[in-house]
């Protein structure tokens, strides 16, 4: 399976050109969805580095199950950062929700929908990448598990065409990389059932803090042109073109009164940047729910 691992490297020509190109959009204030749809072809494969979604869809039945049990483990390993304490279980449910329908929003390679399906929950995928959404699939199926719906999300409002009413709206580390977050769960809160809740996994402030030395920005504030933006975009992740944080403060104002924040939990064990600072709590779950 690892001969498809490909560790990215900020060596090279082009990725030097491409890093300047994202720095100018970011720094004129520009949201390039083309940008974000070539950058998030590669998804992370947690503390490894990153893996096409086309490697992915080429794994034997061998190879696939070596994969998700590695990161399976990588992520959820109540010892190590990410799920410390099984926090991150925990607070969105993977384990204690059952018999629902739940739309995974940015599903990447679907291992967040694998623990739900798991569990007798029904699940949707959809993401900006169509290989995406296959890679999630096969892995689904490995496992005689099937979406009962794949969505390629859209550049626009209202950004995803669905046919049913969902139960969950679930985001893993995904809307921390739109600057549109408002925009996104306004239209989710038209097909939420009565009761239904949105689970978010987002950067969090100390994320911020951690990566930049810097103390968080004002709510108010467009963290694109702050001088420790690229810092913290780059720190989080190796791609990506836009990248922003949030406390509970932050997300009330970025969202608006027609939501409420039912949870907010910071989340993630002890872990230190190159510069010797912590990032625990680098992390938060939210629930939120229409006002």
């Amino acid at each position: 399976m690892f001969k498809y691992f490909k560790k990215f490297t900020t060596k090279g020509i082009l990725f030097k050109i491409k890093e300047y190109y994202l720095i100018l959009l970011n720094k004129i204030g520009l949201y390039s969805w083309q940008s974000a749809k070539m950058e998030w072809k590669k998804l992370p494969f947690d503390d490894y580095g990153y893996l096409d979604a086309t490697d992915i869809i080429k794994f034997k039945e061998k190879e696939m199950a070596d994969f998700v049990i590695k990161f399976e483990e990588q992520r959820y390993n109540i010892n190590k950062w990410r799920n410390y304490k099984n926090q991150w279980r925990d607070n969105l449910g993977l384990d204690t929700t059952s018999n629902k329908l739940i739309l995974d929003y940015g599903c990447g390679f679907g291992i967040e929908s694998l623990q739900f399906a798991k569990n007798k929950n029904s699940v949707i995928l959809a993401d900006i990448n169509l290989n995406n959404i296959i890679a999630a699939t096969k892995i689904l199926n490995a496992y005689n598990f099937h979406p009962i719906e794949n969505i390629l999300i859209r550049r626009k409002y209202p950004y995803y065409e669905i046919s049913k009413k969902i139960d969950i709206f679930y985001s893993n580390g995904v809307l921390h990389h739109t600057p549109h977050i408002k925009e996104i769960l306004t239209r989710t809160i038209k097909i939420l059932n009565q009761d239904g809740e949105i689970r978010l996994l987002l950067y969090s402030d100390k994320m911020w803090s951690a990566l930049t030395e810097t103390l968080p920005p004002s709510p108010d504030f467009d963290i694109r042109k702050h001088n420790k933006y690229w810092d913290f975009v780059r720190g989080a992740d190796l791609v990506g073109q836009y990248a922003d944080f949030y406390s509970e403060e932050k997300l009330k104002y970025r969202i608006g009164c027609n939501f409420i924040i039912e949870s907010f939990e910071y989340i993630c064990g002890p872990r230190n940047t190159k510069h010797g600072k912590s990032l625990e709590g680098c992390y938060c779950t939210v629930i939120i729910k229409a006002a």
